[in-house]
């Protein structure tokens, strides 16, 4: 609505809109690319031609279709997200309201639509809003808590850790999502507005992306897919005062920004200024356009040029496209927005999934799950799990919570990736949050000892000790930091080319590889191989355990780290 401003105060922890209907085939469209070209006093140069602008792809020259000068003030669609898990208490907190403030006052019009959000804000507060007064609050309201992680909710003490490294990974990984989320949102917008979308990130940085596990998690690489392929530019603002040593904005974050043609704006720069450029850069622009590309799927770097002097250009550093149908499946396949959704993480259940070899080259997945917190009384959960080419391995089922064989889904599944839904319910089988994941099917090698899974299962009494160590259904711990008034019983599932237990070891080492101790080997269940892990003895710090398989022919070797917190 062009009578007043439409704000959406977004509150959401990873929630995504799902993907619109599918589209009949169409031929690929021309490359839009967005080009800044201002003068040495920073304004804006209009009157170019194609003639004047050169477009070269590694060191090919491409043809520039169509040049065309935008500088109409049109809506904008703009979403700011408020990384108050990375931005520090105190001055860099009031350096960046008072910008943002600003920004609101000067720089937004009534018909621009604003989002603004911080990383653990849910998805149901989603509204628009019908005058600026509450973009002013929303953005009042900001202050960092960088290195506090002291809860400010019911759901954030139940859910969110407060013990390192868990807990600033997860930070990192909970402001990923809410990036990509606000992206997504973004990338909704008919493209009759390209050219004047933006994400702006406050923020002092966070990790670019996450190595190790089955799950994958949302990377900085993945959202400047996303935002080149939408044409959403990607601003970041580091609102401190000073720059940290060595700098966590990575290589990865300045491809964030280079892709997108947004900027990364560094600390001890004035954030007025950058703000004001972001406003100008949506306002005033060319779009060139240039022929289609091979749907490849691939990133296509480009340099885009002027002929003219004494200018500076600024375009995104290249493109995606898109991949092919005919790359990903025959005409009968359903489309993946059928069936594939979003990853989203709901901190509502802990899932564990246990590997395990099948017959024919595939891969047994066995799922269970636990309650976390008591947000949610009396949960189940409906469970399903389909390949990416849309081949169900296990359809809706109920499934309680526990191990036991009553309490688990089952399925054969070929080594790749695939998605595992889980629908959260309450006691009235309302749902209250779905999880999704995408998870890594391993290939077990039959011709060789394998491992398949390493699992902690933590006490804290001689009893509950001596008592998990004859259970094999047992829920293993989700977190890898521990107390020294824990006993943890490390169990290492394992097989050999004959699909028995081979002989299996484990050892504690330091961080640099040196031996510790010899793991106390435990009577094994149900072909499962437990091992002793008392830590009364041992100093706070960082740990690892080398486990060994090995049988007459062949071994394989896995190391698995964990801390002693306390």
């Amino acid at each position: 609505m062009r009578s007043s401003l439409r704000v959406a105060v977004v509150l959401l922890a990873s929630g995504v809109l799902q993907a619109g209907a599918q589209q009949p085939p169409v031929e690929p469209a021309p490359i839009p690319l967005r080009v800044i070209v201002t003068d040495a006093r920073g304004r804006a140069v209009p009157g170019l031609t194609a003639a004047d602008i050169e477009v070269t792809e590694g060191t090919r020259q491409q043809k520039v279709e169509s040049v065309s000068f935008r500088n109409r003030k049109g809506p904008r669609r703009i979403a700011i997200l408020l990384d108050d898990f990375h931005t520090s208490a105190g001055i860099n907190s009031a350096r960046a309201r008072a910008a943002l403030l600003e920004f609101v006052h000067g720089s937004v019009r009534q018909d621009d639509v604003v989002f603004v959000m911080k990383p653990l804000d849910p998805a149901a507060g989603l509204a628009p809003a019908g005058s600026s007064d509450d973009l002013r609050a929303a953005v009042a309201r900001f202050e960092g808590r960088k290195g506090d992680y002291t809860p400010l909710s019911p759901y954030e003490a139940e859910l969110m850790s407060v013990a390192p490294p868990t807990a600033p990974r997860q930070r990192a990984q909970v402001a990923r999502a809410a990036l990509q989320a606000l992206v997504t949102r973004l990338a909704a917008y008919a493209d009759d507005d390209d050219g004047r979308k933006a994400v702006i990130v406050v923020s002092e940085g966070f990790a670019a992306e996450e190595r190790g596990g089955r799950d994958r998690m949302t990377t900085l690489r993945v959202i400047a897919r996303s935002a080149r392929l939408s044409n959403v530019a990607v601003y970041v603002l580091d609102p401190s005062t000073q720059a940290e040593t060595p700098s966590v904005f990575t290589e990865q974050w300045q491809t964030l920004t280079g892709q997108t043609g947004g900027i990364l704006t560094p600390a001890g720069t004035p954030l007025e200024a950058a703000l004001t450029r972001i406003a100008t850069d949506l306002d005033e622009h060319y779009i060139v356009t240039i022929p289609p590309a091979e749907e490849d799927g691939a990133f296509h770097p480009v340099n885009v040029t002027v002929r003219r002097r004494d200018i500076t250009v600024r375009a995104p550093s290249g493109f995606w496209t898109p991949i092919a149908a005919e790359r990903l499946s025959p005409p009968t396949r359903p489309a993946m927005s059928t069936y594939l959704r979003t990853p989203h993480v709901t901190g509502l259940i802990q899932p564990w999934f246990r590997m395990a070899r099948a017959g024919t080259g595939r891969t047994q997945v066995t799922f269970s799950w636990a309650p976390r917190g008591t947000r949610v009384q009396n949960p189940s959960v409906e469970f399903s799990a389909v390949t990416f080419e849309g081949v169900e391995l296990f359809p809706n089922t109920v499934v309680s919570p526990g191990t036991g064989r009553t309490q688990r889904a089952t399925f054969q599944a070929t080594p790749g990736t695939i998605q595992v839904t889980m629908a959260v319910k309450d006691a009235a089988g309302k749902v209250v949050d779905t999880e999704v994941r995408y998870i890594d099917v391993p290939t077990l090698d039959t011709r060789k000892a394998t491992i398949s899974a390493i699992d902690f299962v933590r006490t804290r009494t001689v009893r509950e000790f001596e008592r998990l160590q004859l259970e094999r259904d047992v829920m293993p711990a989700e977190t890898r930091d521990f107390y020294r008034d824990d006993r943890v019983i490390v169990r290492v599932t394992a097989t050999d080319a004959q699909g028995t237990t081979p002989t299996v070891t484990a050892e504690l080492l330091t961080p640099s590889g040196h031996t510790i101790a010899t793991l106390s080997k435990l009577p094994d269940v149900d072909g499962i191989v437990q091992f002793d892990l008392p830590l009364a003895r041992y100093p706070r710090g960082d740990y690892r355990i080398q486990v060994r398989a090995a049988d007459a022919s062949s071994s394989t070797a896995q190391l698995i780290t964990f801390r002693l917190i306390g």
